[in-house]
């Protein structure tokens, strides 16, 4: 089963980076929305935010991060949640960034690459 995952969502990642910028407007709504009615599964969350913060669509793919945070019960929203602080923190919004490292710390207070970019947020700001 795990691998016919890592293969869907292989082909779903190339769809997604060969797509234009209103196609992937068109996927991050309905993904959004989705998202809010938790049921967008975290392998998919981070495959389409990978998509949109590397068609410049940072902004997009930090919402997106936001909303699934927000409305998931899923067992590993801690790795979302990294992944939320560290694209915060590559746009320069490291105060936000720092809040999320301290809430995904919260959730797992043993994952140490939060605990390490929350103290090159402090140095860094």
């Amino acid at each position: 089963m795990a691998w016919f995952l890592q293969v869907r969502n292989s082909f779903q990642q190339q769809r997604l980076f060969n797509m234009n910028h209103s196609e992937l407007q068109q996927v991050f709504a309905g993904n959004l929305q989705r998202a809010r009615e938790n049921a967008l599964p975290l392998a998919e969350l981070l495959t389409i935010a990978e998509s949109l913060q590397t068609s410049g669509m940072a902004d997009s793919a930090l919402q997106l991060y936001e909303v699934w945070t927000a409305n998931t019960n899923d067992a590993n929203k801690s790795l979302a949640m990294f992944n939320h602080g560290s694209l915060l923190q590559s746009t320069g919004k490291t105060a936000e960034a720092e809040t999320i490292y301290r809430a995904c710390l919260a959730e797992r207070p043993y994952f140490a690459q939060p605990c390490i970019d929350r103290k090159s947020t402090r140095l860094n700001s």
